[in-house]
């Protein structure tokens, strides 16, 4: 396989500039997260402020290290998978994906024998496992997490926009574009900016694949939403791959069968509808 700039594939972010933290700070914190008594003690000093802190710093292995320790407390035990989940984050700040995965897989051990395990961090470390491997090129294995993950909460769109990286580096193209599409959908549409620039980038790459997702948009938009709004993500797919007219006919038939509560969706749909048919009218007095 051909050497690929995964930073560059995956949008990451450079690291911020490191932020001094006075050695007394950290070694307060450091002490009184050490001391603590109960889970909910070490976990609010952590999240209030020392994790963020120290890793602004770039005090990495120091963050690792006391977390290691926080672990040998048995009273800290049912905590084990929030912390394997929290130092694999600090690796992913460190850019050290592969320790990353490290991290993530003990947490997914340690997820997996609990009687009654916390999905919200089963979700994180699978998603996060995932962006891992897809970073080490490991795409049938991030695919396999991705899909893991979204079998915990398929509504976020986090995991649906690694599946679609997993996917399209397995040649698997059209899959992919849906997933991208789906986590622009699932993220309201911006809020996380990077399913539209994969999206966006492998139309580029692809001469066709807009028409070729264009054409198995029933299976593949109806493979991840169903009910009402199934038609407005086929509005959606239409609309991005430049099929105006289909666009047009799922948009309105969403707009008559949606329930009041999609109030936000038919806004858009009423601009979406306007705009597509304004652009019809243009083109045809130029035609």
């Amino acid at each position: 396989m051909n050497k690929i700039d995964m930073a560059m594939e995956l949008f990451v972010r450079s690291p911020g500039e490191i932020v001094p933290l006075p050695e007394t700070e950290a070694e307060k914190m450091r002490k009184a997260v050490l001391s603590a008594q109960d889970i909910d003690t070490a976990m609010n000093i952590l999240e209030e402020g020392m994790m963020s802190k120290y890793i602004k710093a770039g005090r990495f292995n120091e963050m690792l290290d006391i977390i290691d320790e926080l672990h040998l407390r048995p009273f800290m035990e049912p905590a084990a998978t929030c912390f394997y989940l929290k130092q694999g984050s600090i690796c992913e700040s460190m850019l050290d994906y592969s320790l990353a995965i490290d991290y993530y897989s003990l947490g997914i051990q340690a997820y997996a024998i609990k009687v009654e395990p916390d999905d919200r961090f089963g979700y994180w470390l699978f998603n996060n496992s995932s962006f891992c491997h897809d970073y080490e090129m490991l795409f049938s294995e991030a695919q396999r997490l991705a899909e893991k993950a979204i079998s915990i909460d398929s509504r976020r769109h986090n995991a649906w926009k690694n599946l679609g990286v997993s996917f399209e580096h397995q040649d698997k193209h059209v899959e992919a574009a849906a997933c991208y599409l789906a986590s622009y959908i699932k993220c309201s549409g911006g809020s996380d900016p990077r399913p539209m620039m994969h999206l966006e980038r492998i139309f580029k790459r692809h001469d066709g694949l807009q028409d070729k997702f264009a054409d198995q948009a029933e299976k593949e938009m109806g493979n991840i939403f169903s009910g009402p709004f199934k038609d407005f993500c086929l509005g959606e797919t239409y609309y991005y791959c430049g099929h105006f007219d289909k666009a047009v006919s799922s948009y309105e038939k969403f707009f008559s069968v949606a329930p009041s509560g999609y109030t936000g969706c038919l806004e858009y749909v009423q601009m979406r509808i306007k705009e597509l048919k304004e652009l019809k009218q243009i083109e045809a007095q130029l035609a």
